[in-house]
């Protein structure tokens, strides 16, 4: 199984068919329990996700639009920032956001 692959219900699946498959057991039951905790957590986050869409394509598209920048960033980075007006530079944000350049030498 690939690493941070237990947010995906294919996987989820194919756990809980070996899990099923093996000899019953005090660890298979737990194991069990945590992959259908699991999947409970994925539903949520999957609807929490549905639920800021239209929120944050309004505050922020062109976030959105970058690469690699899904719902869940731009929602917390708009979260992060709280306004990003009150920053009259670029490197005030920058600074805020512990990314500000600083002098090597």
């Amino acid at each position: 199984m690939p690493a941070g692959a237990l947010d995906r219900y294919c996987w989820l699946d194919r756990l809980e068919r070996v899990l099923a498959s093996g000899p019953a057991s005090a660890q298979a039951r737990i194991a069990g329990e945590l992959v259908a905790r699991c999947r409970e957590l994925t539903k949520r986050i999957k609807e929490l996700e549905r639920e800021l869409a239209a929120p944050v394509e309004q505050e922020a598209p062109t976030l959105l639009a970058l690469s690699g920048c899904g719902v869940l960033t731009a929602a917390k980075l708009v979260a992060e920032i709280a306004g990003v007006h009150r920053f009259t530079t670029d490197a005030q944000l920058a600074k805020h956001g512990g990314s500000a350049p600083l002098p090597a030498s």
